[in-house]
């Protein structure tokens, strides 16, 4: 069964929060929580949303922030703020926007100022996604969810901040925007540059999560100086034509952080799964010409 209690929950949270390895990325199916719990009820609410941009998603980043009794504190970084950072990769795919990209920063700290671990879960923020112009064909109009992964992120967030556990500071980080076509969006053959220097050409327009995550992980990295980041996405349908939409999938080269997340698994409910295969053969993937699955890029961010 979902955890229901505090406690239960401050157990689920105890995995990304204080692990120690370096990174582990989630393609996100929404139910984390539990369903009894008010920031799972948050979350589902902000996918299920009719009337959700980035600017609304950032106002209500500042409101968890408001709500956590000083718990936690919140930086909104605009366009601006982002072309200062070189952050290429998300601006690129922010241009086809109906409203300004935000970069929100949520952060926690205990108030004891004692800090032992610095982690950071980066959440993926596509408000909508068409495709851009390499448009999708097929489940465009279930594309509200592809903010899941920053619904999640906001959730867990709020649960931290009610939580308030000793001996972390946790950093909570959306590059939110939308995926859409106008004059200024992004084309198949455009070269981007992220904000760590390097140059992404763009082949598929319709492959925008990971641009947008790219600048958020160097952030997280760079700036924030995370010793941990857990990634939250709705990255690839390709894994739930392996996995179904009750498990969630998850790579990690740290066979330990596996194992952990797995006896986490267990006892939140919550089914997950180590694509350790595809893991094993992502390079092979990317230097071949085939490329027979999507999701051997699911770990490129």
């Amino acid at each position: 069964m979902p955890p229901t209690s505090a406690s239960d929950i401050h157990r689920y949270f105890t995995f990304p929060f204080f692990c120690e390895r370096a990174f582990c990325e989630i393609p996100f199916y929404v139910h984390s929580l539990g369903t009894n719990h008010p920031s799972s009820q948050y979350e589902s609410h902000l996918v299920d949303h009719s009337v959700l941009n980035s600017e609304s998603l950032a106002e209500t980043a500042k409101r968890i922030a408001k709500e956590s009794g000083g718990n936690i504190s919140c930086k909104i970084l605009g366009k601006k703020e982002c072309e200062a950072r070189g952050m290429g990769s998300f601006l690129g795919v922010a241009r086809g926007s109906e409203t300004d990209p935000q970069f929100i920063h949520l952060t926690y700290k205990p108030k004891s100022g004692e800090v032992n671990k610095k982690v950071a879960v980066v959440g993926k923020g596509l408000l909508f996604d068409t495709g851009g112009y390499n448009i999708k064909t097929a489940m465009m109009e279930l594309m509200k969810f592809d903010c899941g992964g920053s619904a999640a992120t906001l959730g867990a967030a709020r649960a931290v901040g009610e939580l308030a556990p000793e001996g972390v500071e946790a950093h909570f980080i959306v590059a939110a925007c939308e995926n859409m076509i106008n004059e200024r969006a992004v084309v198949p053959s455009d070269i981007l540059t992220a904000s760590n220097g390097k140059t992404i050409e763009i082949i598929n327009t319709d492959a925008e999560g990971r641009l947008t995550l790219a600048d958020a992980l160097v952030y997280a990295d760079k700036e924030v100086g995370a010793e941990s980041i857990i990634e939250m996405s709705t990255l690839t349908g390709a894994m739930m034509v392996s996995l179904g939409k009750e498990i969630c999938g998850f790579f990690t080269t740290d066979d330990d952080l596996a194992k952990e997340l797995e006896d986490v698994s267990k006892k939140t409910g919550d089914k997950v799964s180590q694509e350790q295969f595809l893991l094993r053969n992502y390079f092979h993937c990317c230097l071949s010409r085939g490329f027979p699955s999507d999701t051997c890029f699911s770990p490129i961010t």
